[in-house]
């Protein structure tokens, strides 16, 4: 977890930052269907290793606050637009360096 803190019109905000795993798994059903037919009559398994696959991706987790620990991103929140324009300008400038 990172913290950074910025300013919008004189107040302070903390920027959190959280790596988080995201996994996608997918059934393979033809494997699946084609393994389940043969195993009750005994005979070899023909995909035994690939009836789920899983692949993991990283994102990235965002949570700003205020001194007064609010939750800045509340739809309510009164400098919500600013923050939102904020992390947005951020996103494109980590995504063009």
């Amino acid at each position: 977890m990172k913290v950074i803190f910025f300013y919008i019109d004189e107040n302070l905000f903390f920027l959190k930052i959280f790596e988080i795993e995201k996994i996608d798994k997918t059934l393979n059903v033809v494997a699946f269907l084609i393994d389940s037919r043969r195993e009750p009559k005994d005979k070899d398994l023909l995909f035994p290793d690939d009836h789920v696959n899983r692949a993991g991706h990283w994102d990235l987790l965002l949570s700003v606050f205020d001194d007064n620990k609010n939750d800045c991103l509340k739809p309510d929140y009164i400098y919500r637009d600013k923050i939102l324009k904020y992390l947005t300008d951020l996103r494109l400038e980590y995504l063009n360096t």
